[in-house]
């Protein structure tokens, strides 16, 4: 990726958590360590209104790329979605994620997901980019056969990756197929209603 008028960016989505602001920093450092990223390639970091000056600051010292803080609210739901109502129906799916992490708020996950489906399309920062490269804070990009057992893995289930350089999180996930369940069939339309094609 590299800058052309403005048109790529890499995106962030953190959350205001010292472990994880730490392996996002590394994270970063694996995209300049790979060459997967130019230098002049900017960091869009979206966080919520609680990210001191201090830890921006630190972030900015990760790497020499060029960062751009914007704050978003995941405190809102669209039109129409009734929390309280959903939490009665639902509760396990308005809770997850909050075992894995003990600050995340309730439908803090699901929001999460949401901003990565829409706001995130919608945010007029990233209406201007061609092309986005999502950042996660436990992800990083790591070389061809760091590891035996991981190459041995990840050749079986996506045999396409061998002896390249790969965007991975701590594991390969095969998915909940529950919560994938007719994504394709909405996508589609979605797109083609919203001049997203």
């Amino acid at each position: 990726l590299g800058m052309d008028g403005g048109k790529h960016a890499i995106v962030a989505l953190v959350e205001n958590d010292n472990e994880l602001l730490q392996s996002f920093c590394l994270g970063l450092k694996s995209l300049v360590t790979h060459k997967v990223v130019k230098h002049n390639t900017p960091i869009v970091i979206f966080h919520e209104d609680d990210m001191s000056f201090e830890k921006k600051d630190a972030m900015s010292q990760c790497i020499k790329n060029s960062m751009l803080f914007q704050t978003i609210d995941l405190s809102t739901f669209p039109p129409g979605f009734d929390a309280a109502l959903e939490f009665r129906t639902n509760p396990r799916v308005a809770r997850q994620g909050m075992l894995r992490s003990p600050n995340r708020q309730l439908w803090g996950y699901i929001q999460t997901i949401r901003f990565w489906t829409t706001l995130v399309w919608k945010h007029p920062l990233i209406a201007q980019s061609e092309t986005i490269m999502r950042f996660d804070t436990d992800s990083c990009f790591v070389a061809p056969h760091h590891s035996q057992k991981d190459d041995d893995d990840d050749d079986a289930i996506l045999p396409s990756i061998k002896g390249r350089y790969v965007y991975r999180t701590e594991g390969i996930s095969m998915g909940d197929s529950t919560s994938i369940y007719n994504l394709y069939e909405f996508a589609v339309p979605y797109m083609a209603a919203n001049n997203l094609n």
